[in-house]
């Protein structure tokens, strides 16, 4: 009767243990108001001494649409765009996906990109990064993906640690 007892109150603890841990995996929220704190004009190994411009992106007529940010260059581009949760944003990404000309398939986790992320190898190359309610882009137009794949990964990890440090 003693090890039932015991046997009970160890199964116990587990499901105690799994519902405590899911309480800790909250979905975080950025607000689109918080967009210009991202500081993407500053982002470092990134930019060199380019002339920048803002202008629209093309996720503006998706559903759970906010607000966002896209700033560029000739030759290379950063945009944040918010929407109302991370799965209207990973439902924007998928629709981009199936309406596009350009090949957009998923990245495999890794050192740098931990979440869900995908990447275009073409004109331009572009790393896709899901961080709570964004999608953060990063693309550069280079002839060749190999040899942008890192700064591309490494700089829209910069700007969804950004998102992060900014996200409640």
């Amino acid at each position: 009767m003693k090890k039932i007892l015991l046997l009970f109150i160890f199964f116990l603890s587990l499901i105690n243990c799994e519902k405590d841990s899911s309480v800790n995996t909250k979905e975080k929220f950025f607000d689109p108001q918080k967009l210009p704190l991202l500081s993407l004009e500053d982002v470092v190994n990134f930019w060199d001494n380019d002339s920048l411009e803002y202008c629209s992106n093309y996720f503006e007529d998706y559903s759970g649409y906010q607000d966002g940010l896209n700033l560029r260059c000739d030759e290379k581009g950063i945009s944040v765009v918010v929407f109302v949760s991370q799965a209207k944003a990973i439902e924007a990404m998928e629709r981009l996906i199936n309406t596009v000309a350009f090949i957009i398939q998923p990245g495999t986790p890794n050192e740098i990109l931990k979440g869900k992320w995908w990447f275009g190898d073409g004109i331009p190359n572009a790393v896709f990064v899901n961080q709570w309610n964004t999608i953060v882009e990063v693309y550069c137009y280079h002839t060749d993906y190999e040899e942008v794949e890192t700064l591309l990964m490494e700089t829209a990890a910069e700007i969804a640690r950004r998102i992060d440090s900014l996200s409640n």
